[in-house]
């Protein structure tokens, strides 16, 4: 079954509300899924959700620290470190026990929507 955006988002969307995220219907971003939260510091943290174009029911996350909600900018004074994937974010030890796997490369994950036990990992 093809994973469609639509889909993604009824999957995703409740969870991550619970988690303070604001799901945003129309991005204008590339993402198939776009969510954020304002933190207390004042910055956001937007989740840009991408399905593959491999694996037709996999998606990934890519989370994006910055002063404003647009997602993946990174020219200027905007260092590429605010645009990140999750396992960049994890020592190896915590992808380890985080990704199920002795990769010690790996630092990008895609997670199975069609699997509830898999979505609830992306979630943690």
């Amino acid at each position: 079954m093809k994973l469609t955006n639509a889909k993604l988002i009824a999957k995703v969307k409740a969870p991550l509300k619970k988690l303070g995220y604001i799901f945003f219907k129309e991005p204008i971003s590339s993402a198939q899924g776009f969510f954020s939260k304002k933190l207390d510091n004042g910055f956001y943290l937007t989740l840009g959700l991408t399905i593959s174009r491999y694996i037709e029911s996999n998606f990934t996350g890519t989370f994006y620290y910055s002063k404003t909600t647009r997602w993946a900018a990174v020219w200027d004074d905007i260092p590429e470190e605010s645009y990140i994937r999750p396992g960049s974010l994890m020592s190896t030890e915590e992808r380890k026990l985080y990704f199920d796997t002795d990769n010690e490369q790996l630092r990008d994950y895609w997670w199975d929507a069609f699997e509830d036990s898999s979505v609830a990992s992306f979630i943690m």
